[in-house]
């Protein structure tokens, strides 16, 4: 047993990622916890769902903290007078040294995903200026 032992000591590496590395930790005294091992489907289903639930809660709850800061971040104009962009709006945020929820500088993705969990509506990029086929000639 102990040359078996021995032979699965190829690397540190090794032992953690093979089965025989497995074995061998076994063989140690190591115990292994699988939580999911003694659930039924349902039981794992209804434990996903509740856990997602309750990361999304969470989400609206830390987003519901910065509400009046993205609501006056999309109250402010954009480049040119267009609606703001988020990149736009990040900088706006960054300029006026507010931190984001995980104390650091905002960047677009950020503000994007907050207007979203807060279901508020700005206009897409190309919405509030007609594409120049919707002009009417000047004759």
């Amino acid at each position: 047993m102990k040359d078996a032992i021995g032979y699965l000591r190829v690397s540190t590496q090794e032992q953690g990622r093979s089965g025989l590395g497995l074995a061998a930790q076994r063989l140690k005294g190591r115990r292994f916890y699988y939580p999911w091992r003694g659930c039924n489907r349902r039981a794992i289903r209804a434990l996903k769902a509740r856990s997602t639930a309750a990361v999304q809660a969470a989400t609206i709850e830390r987003a519901e903290t910065y509400r009046s800061r993205i609501d006056w971040v999309l109250r402010q104009p954009g480049k040119y007078g267009r609606p703001i962009s988020d990149g736009y709006a990040a900088a706006k945020l960054n300029e006026r040294n507010v931190l984001s929820p995980r104390g650091l500088r905002w960047h677009a993705n950020t503000v994007r995903a907050m207007w979203k969990t807060l279901g508020l509506h700005h206009p897409p990029a190309g919405t509030c200026r007609p594409s120049r086929h919707a002009l009417p000639s000047q004759r």
